[in-house]
């Protein structure tokens, strides 16, 4: 008997307009799916700034100061990997999980990380591949770091603007002098000034990057970087973020503000580089920064220099550094930085 059932097919024109279809799906969901990605990397971001910001606040409470920046990594068994003020909030108990000190964000190392790292000679820890960098995604404010708000001249209270005044944020090194983003214009870590491109503009797009930030009050908040605002006398350095309300000194900074040589040119200065109200114009004031910590080649002689201006020298990582009182599990080829045993 003749079988008269036809034979179901899909000839060539209908593949191409399922799969024409199915490209056209992708094209639409994509970046939706990209976009989502980035909100809850940003949204774990934040959480672990706000758990930072807390352990700080119980350092201070306690102490009557923060931890101090970093150990500029003086051991040779540190293998150039430094131990920072994170480092110190964890050996302190402030913080139980260290894993809060990484943005997911972060490509560990950052491009922008990799080349300041590469050129002072720093690495990442052995458990994250070694290579340049260094070592957390985030930098504390140097004004608040140490007791800064207490350097004779800058005029600061650290209990002055608290939901305005930044005390921790993305970083792509271990402290934050103000808000300056040349470096994402593809100009050097160190252009103008090696202070100057500290902030971590790890989120967003390209032409309008984003960074978090924790406030002296416990508030964590976004800041958007306009890469396209520039200063009205430096027509080649980025403004691009409106100081009036988030600043690190005080309301209306200049963003390249700092204690190097360009800093030191612009710390009189608003951010419309206008004299700032109340300071002679050819007379920058002196940037909030708590002295030179990591001169000491002995614990001695770092609890001496920390004695001198009435900072707990256990809040140095230099001195925990040079004394070796980090957690155990800081050693090791394994250990959270991969430094050799004592």
């Amino acid at each position: 008997m003749k079988d008269n059932r036809r034979r179901v097919a899909f000839t060539l024109i209908e593949l191409l307009v399922v799969v024409s279809i199915i490209a056209l799906l992708i094209s639409i969901l994509l970046p939706s799916l990209r976009e989502a990605r980035e909100q809850a990397k940003l949204v774990k971001c934040g959480a672990g700034l706000q758990q930072i910001g807390l352990a700080l606040q119980l350092c201070v409470t306690e102490h009557g100061a923060y931890p101090t920046w970093d150990d500029s990594a003086p051991l040779p068994g540190q293998h150039r990997v430094v131990a920072t003020w994170l480092d110190v909030l964890f050996a302190m108990k402030y913080t139980q999980n260290i894993n809060v000190g990484y943005c997911p964000s972060d490509k560990k190392p950052d491009p922008q990380a990799y080349f300041r790292a590469h050129a002072w000679d720093f690495n990442y820890p052995t458990r994250f591949g070694g290579g340049r960098g260094f070592d957390h995604s985030y930098g504390i404010s140097i004004p608040m770091s140490g007791l800064g708000w207490k350097v004779q001249g800058p005029r600061l209270s650290r209990d002055k603007y608290p939901s305005s005044r930044v005390l921790v944020g993305e970083g792509w090194w271990t402290m934050l002098f103000g808000f300056g983003g040349n470096q994402i214009i593809g100009q050097g870590y160190n252009t103008p000034d090696w202070c100057n491109n500290g902030v971590g503009w790890r989120h967003g797009k390209k032409s309008s990057p984003i960074a978090q930030f924790g406030f002296c009050d416990g508030s964590v908040r976004r800041v958007r970087m306009n890469i396209n605002d520039r200063f009205p006398l430096h027509a080649n350095w980025v403004r691009g973020v409106n100081t009036a309300n988030q600043f690190f000194w005080r309301p209306n900074e200049h963003t390249m503000i700092g204690s190097g040589s360009v800093g030191n040119g612009v710390n009189n200065l608003t951010n419309d580089e206008q004299a700032y109200p109340g300071l002679a114009a050819n007379t920058p004031p002196t940037y909030p920064v708590m002295g030179e910590f990591n001169s000491a080649s002995t614990a001695a002689q770092e609890i001496q220099k920390m004695q001198s201006i009435g900072l707990p020298y256990e809040l140095s990582p230099r001195w925990r550094t040079l004394a070796k009182k980090w957690p155990s599990d800081y050693y090791g080829p394994q250990g959270l930085k991969g430094w050799d045993r004592p």
